[in-house]
């Protein structure tokens, strides 16, 4: 048997195997993997981070469009007697899906013209699931206190003397 330092060449050194500095394939493929699970998880965090701005976005449009239909109450150019379900018209083709309803009560039923009105709009989403929105407020009646459509009625207003 011939040992390294006897072979021809080697001038009398001793064959020594030296670790030589670096990572191996097996720490690469693992490393990788790790890489690559947690480029999964970021991605999927970004997924619904997306989803939940689109449903906080169509959340404050529907709250926009709850308080659009109050100011037509508040401002009498929808009338307090009744309960109202129709679909809101937009000129936005994506907005045709919004539908509204209203419920207008006498209450409390001891103080006149004061109403309660609540708002509710939704729409389905692109999910199955729906967005909803509804508000709630105490309006004193239009015709009593006057409206945008006449300048007729409203309180009566009393006359102070001048100058005393």
């Amino acid at each position: 048997m011939m040992r390294c330092s006897d072979a021809p060449g080697w001038g009398g050194r001793a064959f020594v195997r030296r670790r030589r500095p670096g990572i191996t394939l097996m720490e690469v493929i693992v490393s990788m993997a790790i890489f690559l699970l947690a480029m999964v998880g970021i991605g999927f965090l970004f997924n619904m981070a997306g989803q939940r701005a689109i449903e906080s976005r169509q959340q404050y449009q529907a709250m926009q469009k709850c308080q659009a239909k109050m100011a037509e109450f508040v401002a009498g150019t929808l009338d307090l007697n009744g309960q109202y379900a129709d679909t809101i018209l937009d000129y936005d083709p994506k907005d045709l899906n919004w539908a509204w309803s209203a419920e207008c009560d006498m209450y409390p039923a001891d103080i006149d013209h004061l109403w309660t009105v609540t708002v509710r709009v939704s729409r389905p989403n692109y999910d199955g699931s729906k967005i909803q929105a509804s508000l709630t407020q105490f309006i004193l009646d239009p015709n009593y206190r006057g409206n945008s459509a006449s300048n007729t009625g409203g309180l009566p207003v009393k006359k102070g003397k001048k100058g005393g």
